[in-house]
């Protein structure tokens, strides 16, 4: 039989808290990839803004 602890138990918190830790780190992992792929975003969007050639003006 496998029985969880009470809340007050003193193993409670070594239990928890190793989920929570991956997921912080699966959280953080997501965050970097998704900061790296808006700055290659950016950076891609700049880099047609500097080298295209200024509009005409409408005549």
């Amino acid at each position: 039989m496998n029985h969880a602890a009470p809340s007050g138990a003193p193993g409670h918190a070594s239990e928890t808290s190793a989920p929570r830790a991956e997921g912080r780190s699966t959280r953080r992992a997501a965050l970097s990839v998704i900061a790296a792929a808006v700055a290659a975003w950016l950076a891609a969007v700049g880099a047609v803004a500097l080298l295209s050639p200024p509009a005409l003006p409408a005549a």
